[in-house]
């Protein structure tokens, strides 16, 4: 189970079982409208944070990474991002 202070993003699916267990709370959704699996959830919207996605997927890094490990990553995500196969 999560400690306090824990945080978790991804689309509410995976997380759902832990979620109906009890064991996390979901804060807000970032989709236009709430989420019926997730009764009583907000959007980030009707919340006051003007701001709708629906795809969860990115990088997360530690805090505190240096400077050259960052570009390393920024740059690779960039000359991927730029193929022709992304």
């Amino acid at each position: 189970m999560p400690t306090a202070g824990a945080l978790g993003a991804s689309g509410f699916g995976e997380f759902l079982d832990q979620v109906e267990a009890g064991q996390i709370r979901v804060l807000a959704v970032t989709s236009a409208a709430p989420i019926d699996a997730l009764k009583d959830v907000p959007t980030l919207k009707s919340s006051g944070i003007d701001l709708v996605f629906t795809n969860w997927r990115g990088i997360v890094v530690p805090p505190g990474i240096s400077d050259a490990d960052k570009k390393v990553w920024i740059d690779a995500l960039t000359k991927m991002h730029e193929s022709d196969e992304w």
